[in-house]
C-alpha cells in the first residue's frame, strides 16, 4: 500500500519513482518540507536551514528534471551565482545519502520523496 498524503494540488507518495517531475512540484514540495517559500530560497543566505533545503532542491532538480546548470544557476540568482555551487551541493546530498553513520537527510529526502 503507498502512503501518499494529499496536499492542494499535489499528490506525495513515500515512495521512489523513476520519472520527470516538473520543477514547480519538487520546489512546492521541498518548500512545505521546509516551511518556507521559493523566495527565500533564492535569496542570498546563508543559515544552514536554507542552504540544506537549497541542496536538496538541487539534487531533486538534477534528478528528476532536464534542467542544466546554468538553468538551475539562472533560476537562483542573485543567491547562486556559479554552477559549482549546484555541484557541490549535489555532491554533498549524494553523500550524505550513502553515509553510514547519519539517517537525517535519508530521512528528509523519504519525507519529501515525491
Amino acid at each position: 500500500m503507498i502512503n501518499a498524503r494529499v496536499i492542494p494540488g499535489l499528490k506525495f507518495k513515500s515512495i521512489k519513482v523513476q520519472r520527470k517531475l516538473s520543477v514547480n512540484v519538487i520546489m512546492k514540495a521541498v518548500c512545505l518540507h521546509y516551511e518556507t517559500d521559493i523566495v527565500a530560497l533564492r535569496q542570498v543566505s546563508r543559515k544552514s536551514r536554507t542552504v540544506q533545503a537549497r541542496y536538496i532542491l538541487f539534487y531533486l532538480l538534477r534528478k528528476h528534471t532536464d534542467m542544466s546548470l546554468v538553468d538551475v544557476v539562472s533560476y537562483f540568482l542573485p543567491a547562486i551565482t556559479d554552477h559549482s555551487t549546484i555541484i557541490h551541493g549535489v555532491r554533498y546530498i549524494e553523500g550524505q545519502l550513502n553515509a553510514k553513520h547519519d539517517n537525517s537527510i535519508k530521512n528528509i529526502m523519504n519525507e519529501i520523496y515525491i
